[in-house]
């Protein structure tokens, strides 16, 4: 019987856990022999070995995501710096922990995040570096030279006994190096390159086998929603206050400029995660086998921290510049909130580490394991000059099928998130099924600088009966001119 639901096609199960440790997941692999390792919130590495954990290495700080290597010791960023764990007598417990880098700045506020480490094709780590909160302020002591861009300087934001601050820092601000950078890191001589700048809390980090670096970012001020992006060296991407590393700044504090202006220096990204709708706060990515999990071998997917669900992302090029659609996967009823670090087993197994850092989510480890039961599903998703055409993994029944399609803008700004801006309903002037293709156009005229939010009804096959998941968000950036 085909499946209809998504916990028709992947099997939900719980891991157990270690007694008598804090049990969010900071950082989550498998190891070459297929035992999972798992760093937890306060510092422990430990190894589930038949059923069992096993504490294989301890007093790290706030490991944010790890990468193992192939002869089983592990590259872990901490808060403070990128560390290479070995068990080089091969007893079970690690033996050696070598500081690979701890050059990034830090003035000990609690949202200094650092996440990471994807393994680069020539051997590099990237980490990306949060932005720190104005909630939190700074502490006396600090590593790396303070920027006092717009005259705000370390003395200034220190913690006073009144709470107040003679100047104040921007919502989200990086006054040390690299805050809000994605960096590069050579593990043979600690060297630091910086990558790309504007970012505000980047918890995703991917590489991919052709080497290209997937990140996504937090929805916050300058970012109306989350959103993913594809990272060239050298550019900026949107988020303000990074801008103060760039040489020759002198335009004093960037989140006191335009907009406008701001957005004339910015990288797009590929695409938004709406607030709400899909994903509040997404995780780290993976891109999925190319002969595992039926149609949607080789997507880029992450997970999402505020809802039962991963996110798959659907690729898309307009003009020469690439953009995309982004939808549900693996929505399983029981799956829940945390949905922080993936880690992806040879049977097609995605093992999700949960946290939840005193915000929304949860704790542990949980397994969703993809069992192949026949589905109708969405391939491909692409812009056309006056619609879209989406193709299926099977011929659908163009009997009943109808659009419901609505476009929306966000602002870019310094406020917190963004409303959608100007909300249109879309009609339909034709819908056309070829096989396994549908073709929609618009009563109206595609429109830039929107995200696009359609849902197919109706849509079902005779063989896999009903689409699983109808509903996609594509951000048209670019829209193909007449």
């Amino acid at each position: 019987m085909a499946a209809e639901t998504w916990s028709d096609i992947c099997d939900y199960s719980k891991l157990p856990l270690p007694s008598g440790i804090d049990p969010q997941i900071g950082a989550l692999g498998l190891l070459p022999n297929g035992n999972i390792i798992a760093a937890f919130h306060r510092g422990e590495v430990m190894v589930l070995e038949g059923g069992k954990w096993k504490l294989w290495a301890s007093g790290l700080h706030e490991p944010l995501g790890m990468h193992v290597e192939n002869d089983g010791s592990i590259v872990v960023v901490q808060r403070a710096e990128l560390t290479k764990i070995s068990d080089t007598d091969a007893n079970g417990v690690a033996d050696t922990y070598q500081s690979l880098s701890s050059g990034w700045g830090m003035t000990g506020n609690y949202h200094e995040f650092a996440f990471g480490a994807a393994k680069a094709p020539d051997g590099d780590f990237y980490v990306a570096l949060g932005t720190g909160s104005n909630n939190g302020g700074t502490r006396p002591e600090i590593r790396g030279a303070w920027n006092d861009a717009g005259g705000i300087t370390h003395e200034s934001t220190k913690p006073t006994w009144t709470g107040k601050r003679e100047k104040s820092l921007p919502r989200m601000f990086a006054r040390v190096p690299y805050r809000g950078f994605v960096i590069k890191i050579n593990p043979k001589s600690g060297e630091i390159t910086p990558v790309a700048s504007g970012l505000r809390t980047p918890h995703g980090v991917h590489v991919n086998e052709a080497g290209e670096l997937f990140i996504n970012d937090n929805q916050g001020d300058w970012l109306g929603s989350s959103k993913l992006y594809k990272i060239e060296q050298g550019k900026f991407y949107g988020h303000a206050d990074s801008l103060i590393w760039m040489d020759g700044w002198d335009r004093g504090t960037p989140s006191e400029l335009a907009g406008e202006e701001l957005d004339k220096l910015r990288t797009k990204s590929l695409c938004f995660l709406p607030q709400g709708d899909l994903a509040n706060s997404p995780t780290q990515i993976l891109t999925l086998p190319e002969d595992g999990f039926g149609p949607y071998g080789g997507d880029l997917i992450m997970g999402e921290m505020n809802q039962a669900r991963l996110v798959r992302f659907l690729p898309d090029e307009v003009n020469g510049k690439d953009q995309g659609a982004v939808m549900k996967f693996m929505e399983h009823p029981e799956l829940g909130m945390g949905n922080a670090k993936l880690a992806l087993a040879a049977d097609d197994t995605i093992y999700v580490g949960k946290t939840h850092l005193s915000w929304a989510g949860d704790q542990g480890i949980v397994a969703l394991k993809y069992n192949s039961t026949p589905h109708l599903a969405i391939d491909k998703i692409e812009m056309t000059k006056s619609g879209f055409r989406v193709t299926l993994n099977e011929a659908a029944d163009a009997t009943d099928i109808a659009v419901k399609a609505v476009r929306y803008g966000l602002h870019y700004h310094k406020k917190y998130g963004s409303p959608k801006v100007d909300e249109t309903s879309l009609g339909t002037k034709s819908i056309n099924v070829d096989e396994a293709v549908i073709e929609f156009d618009f009563a109206s005229e595609m429109v830039p600088k929107q995200i696009y939010d359609i849902t197919l009804t109706g849509v079902k096959s005779d063989e896999l009966g009903k689409l699983i998941e109808p509903r996609f968000f594509y951000t048209a950036h670019e829209v193909y001119t007449k």
